[in-house]
């Protein structure tokens, strides 16, 4: 062991260091010593008779005892172990039954070796070891209080030293003891930290600070987590998840026979959202290639769809289903709300030329209680000079408590969707000089998608605004009064960027916030309508423009009904690709009490992308 610790290596230093760790940990189960009398003698080569018949007393055997399965002190272990730390008693978990089948070593009794990370035959395998034993050993110590002693961070006194009183070597030495200082509290504060030397215990605190970043946004998705709406919306996703991961519902039941039966992860790329579970189609139409005339547009809807889902299950469509590069998953800031409730995330499609750049947000999630917060709150933000816009948007966007000021501090912890969307992009069209982007989103996405546009035309970026191609919507809501329409509408012109909003038939958000004398919200631009054949028009504003009309109630109900039956037809007619699940027509069904909200999906608005046309276009 004395070797060992000269090594200089920072992962033998760690390896060292966490065994070391481990042998100081407390013994959890010193009240279950009877196992060990259950289990047969351990011979270790090369050791004496006597030493081997002491250390299997110390540690029991239990690889192929078949006592174990049928001992009572071992089915009778507590869920919890309480063990004290500085006086202070501390709950910690058992291991589970697989963390029993491969032990830690040394001082856990009943327990067994441990296979140290030397034990590894790959250095993935080593390394995989090495994070797992510092979670284990960062989470142990996240229990315990901290204590510093005063006297413990003071420098070390030097006898016979002569010391300079030279004003800079005084300074400098003065500095020098600052740092140290630090250096030495930052040792008390990061588990590990004084087993190695200066540069490694700083590497091992970036570790540790990673590990409470993640531990705190985990907190936060809890929390957000822990409204009755969001808690309905994961029991309903599970179970439709849990349904199609083991093959239908029989099949569920005959696997839960059998006790096999394949729970879904949420976080696993194969786990759908109900958004995604409404349209279940990911691929894009195959005759719609780069270059098509509606092509963008396609693509920008699947994107827009497609942000709904988790980042494990964003990655693995657009790297093997579209074959474009993945850029990153994003979760942002909502400073008001003091959460991380915007999201979004970007692509790069290689397959065209120049490269095209997608910008997708995040639409309002069915079951997400913040982003319904988001959507109701019509309040007006004025901007002197461009105009009144809706607060909420403004808020998930990253309006900044002094407004929108062109630059911000940054904060890694706090990355808010305008200032971080618009830093990667600079960076990324600044090393390609012909690639253009466009931004895209379904409803809430289509209004931070316009908006996001809006503040870069504020800010005066006309560098980015240059590079545009254009910003596509589907759904999307009001967002502001006549005069941040007019100032919108002068921008785009003067900067030649597309704005294509699209609003399918009866879909009642584009027809909100209210366009009347007390709420004052306008549309702006075209308006691309479809209508339930998919038949398409450019109109200056929508049919209906306000939703809840009297005139409008019967015809409203007579084509849900038509979408209806028109989901029984539209495969015999147009092919398999535009079937539709049990669960759309069950939200068609909820449709004929309230007209206009199934046309609301990312499902119809992918058929009027896949089938529609404009001429004009």
């Amino acid at each position: 062991m004395e070797i060992d610790q000269l090594k200089s290596a920072t992962e033998d230093q760690m390896e060292m260091m966490m065994m070391m760790m481990m042998d100081k940990l407390p013994e959890f189960y010193g009240a279950y010593n009877d196992i060990a009398d259950l289990a047969p003698p351990t011979e270790f080569p090369g050791a004496s008779t006597s030493t081997n018949s002491v250390a299997s007393n110390a540690i029991p055997h239990f690889i192929d005892n078949p006592h174990i399965g049928s001992s009572p002190s071992f089915m009778a272990m507590p869920s919890n172990t309480t063990f004290t730390s500085n006086n202070t008693p501390i709950q910690q978990e058992s291991p589970p039954a697989a963390f029993l089948s491969n032990p830690p070593t040394s001082r856990w009794r009943g327990v067994g070796e441990f296979p140290g990370p030397n034990a590894y035959s790959t250095p993935s395998q080593k390394k995989s070891s090495l994070a797992a034993m510092r979670e284990m050993i960062f989470r142990i110590a996240a229990m315990q209080p901290i204590h510093i002693d005063p006297e413990s961070v003071k420098p070390p006194k030097r006898r016979n030293v002569k010391i300079s009183k030279d004003p800079q070597s005084v300074a400098a030495r003065h500095r020098r003891e600052r740092i140290s200082e630090r250096i030495r509290i930052l040792q008390r504060l990061v588990p590990g930290g004084t087993k190695m030397d200066t540069a490694s215990m700083l590497d091992e605190a970036i570790h540790y600070v990673k590990f409470l970043k993640t531990q705190v946004q985990s907190l936060e998705r809890a929390q957000a987590n822990r409204t009755p709406l969001a808690q309905i919306g994961n029991a309903i996703e599970t179970w439709l998840n849990l349904v199609s991961s083991n093959g239908g519902l029989f099949m569920l039941m005959l696997k839960f026979l059998k006790g096999n039966v394949m729970k879904p992860d949420r976080s696993s790329a194969t786990f759908t959202s109900v958004v995604g579970i409404l349209d279940w189609r990911l691929e894009m139409e195959r005759s719609l290639r780069a270059g098509h005339r509606k092509y963008k547009s396609a693509l920008a809807l699947m994107a827009s769809k497609l942000s709904y889902e988790n980042e494990a299950f964003i990655n693995s469509v657009v790297t093997d289903h579209w074959n474009m590069d993945f850029l990153g998953f994003y979760n942002f800031w909502n400073g008001y709300q003091r959460l991380h409730s915007t999201q979004a995330f970007m692509l790069q499609d290689t397959n065209t030329n120049p490269n095209l750049i997608v910008v997708a947000f995040r639409g309002t999630s069915p079951f997400d209680a913040y982003a319904w917060c988001t959507d109701v709150d019509i309040s007006w933000y004025e901007l002197q000079g461009f105009g009144k816009i809706h607060r909420g948007f403004m808020n998930a966007l990253g309006l900044q408590k002094d407004g929108w000021p062109n630059e911000i501090a940054p904060d890694s912890d706090h990355l808010y969707a305008y200032y971080e969307i618009r830093r990667v992009l600079r960076d990324i069209l600044s090393k390609n000089e012909k690639a253009k982007f466009i931004v895209t989103g379904h409803s809430l996405g289509g209004a931070l998608a316009i908006l996001f546009v809006g503040v870069l035309a504020i800010h005066k970026e006309a560098w980015l605004l240059d590079r545009m191609e254009g910003v596509y919507t589907f759904g999307q809501p009001r967002v502001g009064d006549r005069q941040f329409g007019g100032f919108m509408e002068d921008k785009l012109k003067e900067n030649d960027v597309r704005y294509l909003r699209y609003v399918y038939c009866n879909d009642m958000v584009p027809r909100l916030p209210y366009d009347d004398s007390t709420l004052l919200y306008k549309h702006f631009g075209p308006c691309l309508y479809y209508n339930s054949l998919y038949q398409g028009k450019v109109l200056w504003e929508e049919p209906n423009k306000n939703y809840f009309n009297l005139f409008w109630a019967i015809p409203k109900n007579l084509n849900a009904v038509w979408e209806l039956i028109r989901s029984f037809i539209i495969p015999c007619v147009k092919g398999r690709n535009y079937r539709e699940g049990w669960f759309m027509r069950v939200f068609r069904i909820i449709g004929l009490a309230i007209p206009g909200l199934s046309a609301h999906t990312p499902q119809d608005y992918d058929n009027s992308t896949r089938l529609g046309s404009l001429p004009q276009l």
